[in-house]
């Protein structure tokens, strides 16, 4: 019972880590007026939240199996829910920035132990089914985000989809001490501070780079130039590094290293539908806030019925197959939001391939997530969940930073002029826009498959 406590309160925490990398998109509108900024500025809020996420996740994670895992968790539980009560002031829109940069912190904490947690505290033959549990909390808080923000927007101001937090915080940090064992390790931690200023100095310049691309392209090109020699300079001193953050044999474990890249690639593609379908709804189909909300907890839904299920099969069955079948069922959705996004019953279909990609989406991560963690060796697990962790969150920021680019990138191709508000943009500029980001999507799930093959032939 102990056991399954330890689930329930990580997948808890992680769900509400998860949700707030997506509940601020159905609050942009919302946002961008109270607080006087444009719409593309306040999508910022998503790329800082994912970017300090993942810069953090493999230092916190090295920390952690020094440290101790569990400890590590709940000093992150403490911190992302005083992020949360910062960012719900409404008083100015740095104090939000300031906010979601302190739940980013926290959250790279309890990222970068939960995996290991969970792995250290089941036996390989019930890995699947514990994982499958802590996977339906990760994907009910992907998609769940803009859904359950339209629900609290419907009743209350925008600020308390930041402070709907603080008692899920409390919560879960009280549950970790009394069903958690301490792993507490009275060491001295060798770290790598070097990789770690080396990879803040890597977040800042791809933040310039983003920010600036669209205003002055020549400083934007030069942040993009610092950044890639930076990445190389990180290589190369993580490969004499005694102690380095990126632990490089992962990649070449057979089981892991394909699996983490594809992990990676396919959180930059499935990350593109939670940005653009509220857009979609709101703007091209005219549905309400609320409805809108409504429409979007379809996929959460969905994914708490089946994911047990495919946490059983992934104990049973080949789990390449299993990915590959996953990858099939979520193209073949976006193929059908494409089809079907001028449909006479539009929301119906959209409906219908919202349910059927929540079925993809499980029977992709669930498995690939399980081959991961199964296969890391007990001292190395903290930093193995932490960069499978930081794959996703990378994953997921690139996606936020491209599926925006590509759809505004287009809309701006067919206005002529530089467009960033959607404001009196004719609906089949927007369709357009959509649908060239999610042709994007196709290819990149084609990458990921390739990835998957790889492994099930090396295997």
């Amino acid at each position: 019972m102990r056991k399954w406590v330890v689930v329930l309160t990580l997948g808890i925490f992680f769900f509400m880590v998860i949700v707030d990398g997506t509940i601020v998109n159905i609050a942009i509108p919302e946002i961008s007026r109270d607080m006087g900024v444009p719409t593309f500025s306040v999508t910022r809020l998503v790329l800082i939240y994912l970017l300090v996420i993942s810069t953090f996740l493999l230092f916190f994670g090295q920390l952690a199996d020094q440290k101790g895992k569990v400890r590590i968790f709940q000093i992150g539980a403490f911190i992302f829910t005083v992020g949360s009560l910062i960012s719900g002031y409404t008083v100015n829109f740095e104090t939000i920035i300031i906010g979601r940069i302190v739940q980013a912190l926290g959250a790279s904490m309890t990222m970068a132990t939960s995996y290991a947690i969970v792995t250290d505290t089941f036996p390989v033959e019930k890995l699947g089914r514990a994982l499958a549990v802590e996977s339906l909390f990760i994907s009910l808080g992907a998609l769940a985000g803009p859904g359950l923000g339209g629900l609290v927007l419907k009743y209350l101001p925008w600020g308390y989809i930041f402070w709907m937090n603080i008692p899920i915080g409390v919560i879960a940090l009280v549950l970790s001490f009394f069903a958690f064992k301490n792993d507490y390790k009275r060491t001295n931690a060798k770290l790598d501070f070097r990789g770690l200023s080396t990879l803040i100095l890597i977040g800042t310049t791809f933040y310039l780079f983003d920010s600036l691309l669209s205003s002055n392209r020549l400083l934007s090109l030069t942040t993009f130039v610092v950044m890639i020699i930076l990445i190389q300079y990180f290589y190369k001193s993580e490969k004499v590094s005694k102690v380095p953050l990126w632990n490089f044999d992962l990649f070449t474990t057979k089981g892991v290293g394909n699996n983490l890249i594809a992990s990676f690639a396919f959180y930059i593609g499935s990350y593109f539908y939670p940005l653009l379908a509220p857009l979609y709804l709101q703007i091209v189909l005219r549905i309400n806030v609320s409805t809108t909300g409504l429409f979007l907890m379809v996929m959460p839904i969905v994914t708490l019925l089946v994911s047990p299920y495919i946490g059983f099969l992934t104990d049973k069955y080949d789990k390449t197959l299993l990915m590959q079948i996953g990858l099939a069922t979520i193209s073949a959705t976006t193929v059908g939001l494409i089809v079907t996004n001028k449909a006479e019953k539009a929301s119906l279909f959209f409906v219908i391939w919202s349910a059927v990609m929540a079925i993809g989406t499980a029977m992709f991560t669930n498995p690939n997530n399980t081959m991961i963690m199964a296969r890391a060796k007990n001292e190395v697990r903290g930093v193995t969940g932490a960069t499978n962790s930081m794959m996703r969150e990378l994953g997921m920021m690139l996606g936020s930073f491209l599926g925006p680019e590509i759809f505004y990138k287009t809309i701006s191709i067919l206005e002529h002029k530089s467009t960033q508000n959607l404001t009196d943009i004719p609906n089949n500029f927007i369709i357009l826009g959509q649908t060239t980001a999610y042709f994007v999507t196709l290819l990149i799930f084609f990458i990921v498959l390739i990835f998957v093959r790889r492994d099930r032939k090396i295997s």
